[in-house]
């Protein structure tokens, strides 16, 4: 697992390079020198999907934002070519256009570029994917990438299997965003709400703002209402749920960071419907001249769905270059008391511990974080490149943990998963 830096034209759409662990979005340096880009994982034969994937969160506005539509046939399950077949859908969950159907050989990659346009979307559309194996034997993979139409910045988003992550109806958004940073950054987060199943629901908003970050007043749940195949995107959350009563102050006067817990009241108890919130992190771009914006997308975790006993946070990294910080969230799912996590770095090249172990006591629903984590750690200057375990040392909830590497130009980040230990 790697971040690669690399240039390229500006107006070139990302490729993927491999199927390995690395950065999808390969971008040139800004005016102010830095670059951008960001993690992709690769999921196994037994990962991917066998039948059907559903891409959400595509986007497309001249000016704005463009979207692509990526494939992959796994190696593995099948050594004859396989054939896909894509159909496009509004936000509203309408078919739009005729399947894009494709053949690919085990290990072949495809990509379908500004995928909402080639199904007959106008500009400023909104919508989502599903995709469909139609014909061979074999498992695939999918994924979109949102690019930034000034930067090509781009933000990738994973494709969801029925089941799963997707049946989960209380999840949490691990973080959302007022916060002015390093460099001139101001972040933001964007989220977007899916009910790609036959039943209406209303979906309950809670915010909880991490600890030192103060406290909120007025109504304590906002509630949006999503149709039946409907995907809604509302472009900052905080904003949002501020113009709906709750009282949170504005990040020019506090920071504002903490978890988003979503409800989708009507379909616990069922199945079928896909759930799915997605959230997308930004900040503008402090070249003026160019515009734009760098950003990442991240899912929601399910309420309970978190770690047990330890995780793994590869490809962490602390140069001139770049900055890592390191989340944790106590997503629940035991007897719902605060949790006591501990975490380690490691230096990537000898596996030696760097510096002293890292320890925080979170309650269910909180998010924490360890700015410039090597600095916290007390990590030698040495140690360039450090994974991180964290691990559960008292309780008995759930939990999340993540890195987010910044670079030290752009403030665009990478969000690297965990990995976890815990057995299956």
């Amino acid at each position: 697992m790697g971040r690669v830096h690399a240039e390229q034209d500006r107006d070139r759409d990302p490729e993927r390079r491999d199927l390995g662990q690395g950065e999808v979005h390969l971008g040139p340096p800004t005016a102010q020198g830095g670059t951008f880009g960001l993690f992709y994982g690769a999921p196994s034969d037994l990962e991917a999907a066998e039948e059907e994937a559903t891409v959400y969160g595509l986007r497309s506005a001249t000016g704005d934002s463009r979207s692509n539509l990526a494939a992959v046939h796994v190696p593995g399950r099948g050594s004859d070519p396989i054939e896909l077949s894509v159909q496009v859908y509004s936000a509203n969950g309408v078919p739009a256009g005729s399947p894009l159907v494709r053949t690919l050989a085990p290990g072949e990659w495809t990509q379908w570029n500004g995928i909402l346009g080639l199904a007959g979307l106008s500009d400023g559309s909104f919508g989502y994917a599903r995709i469909r194996r139609t014909a061979g034997v074999g498992a695939f993979t999918a994924y979109g990438v949102v690019n930034d139409a000034r930067t090509s910045d781009g933000s990738y988003l994973p494709a969801f299997r029925p089941g799963g992550l997707a049946a989960a109806r209380t999840v949490i958004v691990p973080v959302v965003l007022d916060v002015y940073g390093e460099a001139g950054s101001h972040y933001t987060t964007e989220v977007t709400l899916v009910n790609d199943g036959s039943v209406a629901t209303p979906v309950d908003l809670v915010y909880r703002p991490a600890p030192g970050f103060g406290e909120i007043a007025g109504v304590p749940v906002v509630t949006v209402d999503l149709a039946a195949r409907q995907q809604v995107t509302i472009p900052d959350i905080l904003a949002y749920l501020r113009s709906r009563g709750m009282q949170i102050p504005e990040g020019t006067t506090a920071a504002q960071a903490g978890t988003l817990t979503a409800t989708y009241r009507f379909l616990t108890g069922i199945d079928a419907p896909s759930t799915v919130v997605l959230a997308r992190t930004t900040t503008p771009n402090t070249d003026a001249a160019t515009g734009g914006a760098f950003g990442l997308f991240y899912p929601a975790v399910a309420k309970g769905g978190g770690a047990r006993t330890s995780v793994l946070v590869p490809g962490l990294a602390q140069d001139d270059g770049v900055r890592s910080n390191l989340a944790v969230v106590n997503t629940g799912g035991g007897s719902e008391l605060p949790i006591t996590l501990e975490a380690r770095l490691y230096d990537a090249d000898t596996g030696a511990a760097a510096g002293s172990p890292l320890t925080v006591k979170i309650a269910v629903g909180d998010w924490v974080q360890w700015s410039r984590v090597h600095a916290l750690a007390g990590a030698p200057a040495s140690v360039k490149r450090f994974p991180a375990v964290v691990r559960r040392i008292a309780g008995d909830d759930t939990f999340l943990a993540y890195g987010v590497l910044n670079d030290a130009v752009t403030s665009d980040g990478s969000f690297q998963t965990m990995i976890s230990s815990d057995p299956y």
